[in-house]
């Protein structure tokens, strides 16, 4: 696939965001709710019209279970995010702040 121009982006991620959002069931309404945004602001994005800041581009993209890059229209795989891991498990075992942790810690000289 080649890079769509950088006018069509709005109007290729409006048109995936609308597909997505019809296959889940969800109207306008739901989807605004369950992402903490107005209504009009999904008719505007499904419209190519609307700003899309980077954290809804992520939100959008873990609710609807796609890439942010199918719904920008950078790719044609609809693959979904990964789940995040917990901060804890995400530390490697052997880092160095796993490490301070385990340190015991010393008592202030008086």
């Amino acid at each position: 696939m080649s890079l769509p121009d950088l006018a069509q982006r709005p109007l290729i991620t409006g048109r995936r965001l609308r597909e997505l959002r019809k296959a889940t069931g969800k109207t306008q309404v739901e989807l605004a709710q369950e992402l903490g945004v107005q209504q009009a602001h999904i008719s505007q994005l499904e419209a190519g019209r609307g700003e899309l800041s980077v954290a809804l581009l992520v939100r959008l993209a873990q609710v609807l279970g796609v890439s942010t890059d199918y719904l920008v229209g950078l790719s044609d795989l609809q693959t979904a995010l990964p789940a995040a891991p917990p901060a804890a498990a995400a530390e490697a075992p052997g880092s160095v702040s796993a490490r301070r942790r385990a340190r015991p810690r010393t008592a202030a000289m008086p």
